[in-house]
C-alpha cells in the first residue's frame, strides 16, 4: 500500500492543453439573385451583426434553438487579422454554434427567429436612399472556423479564407439611371451645338417604410403607392450637367451606382388620373436650341434657352404609346435597374399652320368723269 501510494504521488499527468481557437469571419457579398452565379461575388465592406446560439442539438432538430444565446447583436468589423469582434469570442468545447448576420450593423438590432429568420419592423429608407439592407445565409451546427481554398475572381472573390462563411443578400431594390438626348432630326438645328443639361432628378410618390418578416417584405396593392420623394441627382444651386446625345450610344449616369428603394408594387398610370397616384420620375432640365435658319453663316445662328423645364413620367404605364410600356410592374429584393431616360428636346406636337384669308373690307365711292 506505501508502495501503491508513493507511486500514485510520483506521477505527474499533464493535460493536454487545447488552443483557444478565435470565432472570425469570411465576407462577400452575393449580389446575384441566383445562386447558379453563387461565384459572382463583391468584396464586403463597412460592419455587420451577428447573432449566434449554442446548442448540443442539431439547429434543425432542436426544440428551442434561439435560446442560448452566445453572441447577441455582436458589431464585427475588419482588422487586419480578418472580419471579427473588437472583443474576442472563442468556440466553445462541445457545444454547436448557429449564426445569423445582418448589415450594416444598428445598435436597435433587428430580431431574429429560426421560423421567420430576421425582422426588421418598420424599416425605413433613408432620404438620401444610399444605404443597403442585408441579411445572410444562416451557418447551422459549426463548431471551428471554416477554411476554404477559394481562387479570387474578376469582381473580388473572397479576401479572407477561414472563418464562419457570410453570404450577404440584398433586401432592397437597387436603381441606377442613365439619360440621353434623343436627337432633334430637324435641319435647322445645329445639333452638334445644341444640348440639354440636367439640374435635379426625383423619385416621387414611393414607398419608404415597410417591415421584413417570414424572408419577405410587407406587400402594397397595385392601386396604392407611396408619398416619399428621394432625390437621385441635384447638380446644386445655378448648376447642371449636360447628358450626352443618344448618337453617341454612351448615356450619362446621373446620381449613385445604387440608389436604395423598397421594394413595391409599381402602380399603373392608367388606371389612376391624379400624379400623385402612381410613383413618377421627376426629371428637372435646361434645353439650349441652336438655330441656323437654313444658312451656312453660322453668325446667323440663334440660340433659344429654355430653363427650369419639369417633365415628369410614370414607371408603369399599361396603356400604349406611353414611354414605359409596363415591362417592369413590380421591384423586387436584390435587383438592380437600371433605366435609360431620354430626354426629347422639343415638344411632341409638330407646328401646323391654319391659313384663311380675310375677306375685304368693302365701301363705296363716286367718281364723275367730265
Amino acid at each position: 500500500a506505501t508502495a501503491l501510494l508513493a507511486l500514485s504521488a510520483c506521477t505527474k499527468v499533464t493535460p493536454v492543453e487545447e488552443p483557444e481557437q478565435e470565432i472570425s469571419f469570411k465576407v462577400v457579398n452575393y449580389v446575384n439573385a441566383t445562386k447558379a452565379d453563387a461565384q459572382n461575388h463583391l468584396e464586403y465592406t463597412g460592419t455587420f451583426g451577428v447573432f449566434a446560439y449554442a446548442n448540443t442539438d442539431a439547429w434543425a432538430t432542436a426544440d428551442n434553438p434561439t435560446a442560448n444565446v452566445y453572441m447577441n447583436n455582436v458589431q464585427i468589423s475588419k482588422t487586419n487579422d480578418g472580419w471579427k469582434a473588437s472583443s474576442p469570442y472563442f468556440w466553445p468545447k462541445q457545444a454547436k454554434l448557429t449564426f445569423a448576420a445582418y448589415s450594416p450593423y444598428k445598435e436597435s438590432a433587428p430580431t431574429f427567429a429560426k421560423a421567420t429568420g430576421f425582422t426588421f419592423t418598420n424599416y425605413e429608407i433613408p432620404l438620401t436612399a444610399d444605404e443597403d439592407l442585408m441579411v445572410a445565409d444562416v451557418q447551422a451546427d459549426l463548431t471551428g472556423n471554416v477554411t476554404t481554398s477559394e481562387t479570387a475572381d474578376a469582381v473580388g472573390g473572397y479576401h479572407f479564407a477561414t472563418g464562419v462563411p457570410i453570404l450577404f443578400h440584398h433586401l432592397l431594390t437597387s436603381l441606377q439611371f442613365k439619360f440621353q438626348q434623343a436627337p432633334y432630326n430637324n435641319a435647322n438645328v445645329n445639333e452638334t451645338s445644341s444640348k440639354i443639361t440636367v439640374t435635379k432628378v426625383e423619385l416621387v410618390n414611393f414607398i419608404g417604410k415597410k417591415t421584413y418578416t417570414n424572408e419577405a417584405w410587407a406587400t402594397n396593392s397595385n392601386s396604392t403607392c407611396g408619398d416619399v420623394t428621394y432625390t437621385v441627382y441635384d447638380a446644386g444651386q445655378g448648376a447642371s450637367t449636360e447628358i450626352a446625345k443618344k448618337s453617341a450610344s454612351n448615356p450619362t449616369q446621373l446620381g449613385n451606382d445604387d440608389i436604395m428603394i423598397m421594394p413595391q408594387t409599381l402602380v399603373n398610370k392608367a388606371e389612376n388620373s391624379t400624379t400623385s397616384s402612381y410613383q413618377l420620375l421627376r426629371v428637372t432640365y435646361n434645353i439650349s436650341t441652336v438655330y441656323n435658319h437654313g444658312t451656312e453663316d453660322t453668325n446667323d445662328d440663334t440660340t433659344l434657352l429654355e430653363s427650369g423645364i419639369v417633365s415628369v413620367v410614370p414607371f408603369y404605364y399599361a396603356g400604349s404609346g406611353e414611354n414605359n410600356e409596363g415591362e417592369i410592374i413590380e421591384f423586387k429584393k436584390n435587383q438592380k435597374i437600371v433605366y435609360t431616360v431620354t430626354i426629347v428636346p422639343y415638344a411632341q406636337d409638330e407646328i401646323f399652320f391654319d391659313p384663311a384669308v380675310k375677306n375685304w373690307d368693302e365701301s363705296t365711292g363716286t367718281l364723275t368723269v367730265e
